[in-house]
């Protein structure tokens, strides 16, 4: 958790309320194209790449594997033994945001009630965003693991 604990600094980002609409890319992202276009996405949604956990390090058992499949569309999700499916997940390398001092303000105070998550930030955005996060093509964040496996 701690390694994890100076990300949290990108929920200042929302202060940038001078703008309309950003996109935050990791230090670690290449951008090849122009995503200019991203700023035509609807407004009042947050938009992020699903998730596909499958670092070596820390991705999940298989079990887990076709359960990912099945939110992400891949496969039927088995309804009748699980019930309704988890919410998606997204990476939080890249998104897709409207700055607004409310809602930084409300992610400090929710932040201050949220217990440790092992993925930090990330985990805290997949909480806070559920209800307007909309995937985007993988393209916008593609995890070499997903090329290489």
């Amino acid at each position: 958790m701690a390694y994890y604990v100076i990300n949290y600094s990108k929920l200042r980002i929302w202060e940038f309320v001078e703008y309309k609409k950003m996109i935050y890319l990791d230090g670690d992202i290449q951008v090849y194209d122009n995503i200019d276009h991203l700023f035509d996405l609807a407004d009042g949604y947050f938009y992020a790449v699903m998730d596909c956990f499958c670092e070596k390090t820390w991705s999940h058992t298989s079990i887990q594997n076709r359960l990912l499949s099945a939110v992400s569309g891949q496969i039927k999700w088995p309804s009748d033994e699980l019930g309704q499916p988890p919410s998606l997940y997204f990476n939080a390398g890249m998104f897709v945001f409207e700055p607004s001092l409310h809602t930084y303000q409300d992610l400090l105070k929710k932040l201050q009630i949220t217990p440790p998550t092992p993925f930090a930030e990330q985990d805290f955005l997949n909480m806070y965003f559920k209800n307007i996060y909309r995937p985007i093509p993988l393209v916008y964040n593609l995890v070499l693991a997903n090329v290489m496996a």
